[in-house]
Parts: structure tokens; sequence; C-alpha cells
């Protein structure tokens, strides 16, 4: 059983959403989460991409509104996909006694899904907020087409089926969260 858990948004800034799926949705799930949280005292961690083309400072770099991290809230930012690659976000938690981490943001198929499998191979269980993360349409080269739905999907069957010997990798709807009666004890 879980002693500590938190609630990891990642990259839910004006430029990562753009041109996602159900994005407007997406972010209402996020920002109902975040609330929720915020009422039970669970810890909520920010996370926030920069590159050559998400500047930081930026306009498009910044968080959706209404998302503002409180004061008391820790942001960690990256230049990868992961949110643990060279950010001190494990020490943050493993500090803290976290070792449930909730997880949404985007893109489902970049920064959610390396930071999804880097927590598990470091010990943590993992909850997915399967309608709490999004992404956009790929095509490659070929022309083969891949819509976000699908990706989303596809990682939330993930979260479901996936096992390891001694992890946990789950998922639940944002409505599941936020009836749960303490999602802190995980």
């Amino acid at each position: 059983m879980s002693q500590k858990a938190a609630l990891l948004v990642i990259d839910i800034q004006v430029d990562v959403l753009k041109d996602t799926w159900n994005s407007q949705e997406v972010l209402k799930n996020i920002t109902s989460s975040v609330d929720k949280a915020r009422k039970n005292s669970m810890e909520v961690i920010w996370v926030q991409h920069n590159d050559e083309e998400l500047v930081k400072d930026s306009e498009g770099w910044k968080l959706c509104p209404p998302l503002t991290p409180a004061a008391s809230e820790s942001v960690f930012h990256k230049n990868f996909n992961s949110s643990f690659e060279k950010t001190e976000l494990e020490a943050n938690l493993r500090n803290k006694g976290i070792d449930h981490l909730y997880i949404c943001g985007a893109a489902t198929n970049w920064c959610v899904r390396a930071t999804t499998f880097a927590a598990i191979e470091k010990g943590f269980k993992v909850t997915i907020i399967e309608d709490a993360h999004t992404t956009g349409d790929v095509t490659f080269k070929d022309g083969f087409h891949i819509s976000a739905e699908a990706i989303v999907t596809d990682f939330n069957m993930n979260a479901i089926y996936l096992n390891y010997a001694d992890k946990k990798l789950d998922a639940l709807k944002t409505i599941d969260f936020l009836n749960s009666a303490s999602p802190i004890s995980g």
C-alpha cells in the first residue's frame, strides 16, 4: 500500500497543447484533478519542457490557463522527454516519501510515456489518469498516419495490461480520481 502519492502534471504548456486531440476536455480534467489533489493535501508537481522550439519564458512555453502552480508546489524544467532525465525530480519525490504518482499531461507518446516508464523502472507505483493526457496525430514520411486518439487509447491499454514483477502500473478515469475518498492512500 502506498505511503504517499503525488499528482504529476507534465508539459501542459500553450504550444504543447496546441493541435492536440481533445485538448479542452483534457485541460478541464487536469484542472479538476489538480483541484482534488490540493483539496486532499496531495502534492502537485509540475513539469515544463524547454528546447529550441519551446523557449523558456516565451508565451508558448507558459502553462495553459487556468493552471498555475501554487507557491508551495515544485516545478521542474526539463530538456528531455522523461521528467526524470537530468532533473531533481526523483530526489525530490524520495525526500518527500512519495512512492505513487498519478500522471497526467502531454504529449502522451513522448513525455508522458517516457516519464511513466522511467517512474516504473525507478520503483514508483504509477496510475495514469486516462482521460487527462493527450497528443497530436502522427504522420510518417511514407504517409502512414496514426490518430492521436489511437495513441492515447494504446497508452491507456499499456497502463492496464503491462505487468512487472514487483511494480504497479494502472489507469483510472478523472471521475474515479475525483470521486475517490482519498486518492492519497492509493
